[in-house]
């Protein structure tokens, strides 16, 4: 296998493996799951998050409060499930979710480098 070929097989496993990447919110009864996200090693200074939140039997949980928090700063709402960062320096960085609802209450984070 060339190194071309190589190089595209090792892309799309990074990029099937963040799109299909799930969070298991501790042990309460959500399950988060990232539709988008950056790669885990960016050079770009913004990051997009899409995600979708679900509750037992993987039903959406329509009655949750989300919040959302890049690195130390303070978290916002996030009910909307997407969320764009821009203006990030070169380091690593966390997004945390925080999801509270009839189900329980539980948080999970996303660590990537920007470099």
């Amino acid at each position: 296998m060339g190194f071309f070929n190589m190089s595209c097989l090792i892309l799309l496993s990074l990029v099937f493996s963040v799109l299909s990447f799930k969070g298991n919110c501790d042990d309460s009864q959500f399950t988060l799951k990232f539709l988008k996200a950056p790669h885990p090693f960016s050079h770009l200074n913004s990051a997009k998050f899409v995600f979708q939140v679900l509750g037992a039997a993987n039903v959406t949980c329509s009655d949750c409060s989300i919040t959302c928090k890049l690195d130390d700063s303070s978290a916002s709402d996030c009910g909307g499930r997407k969320i764009l960062y821009s203006g990030l320096q070169d380091g690593n960085h966390s997004f945390g979710v925080c999801v509270n609802g009839s189900q329980g209450a539980a948080c999970t984070s996303y660590n990537w480098t920007v470099g």
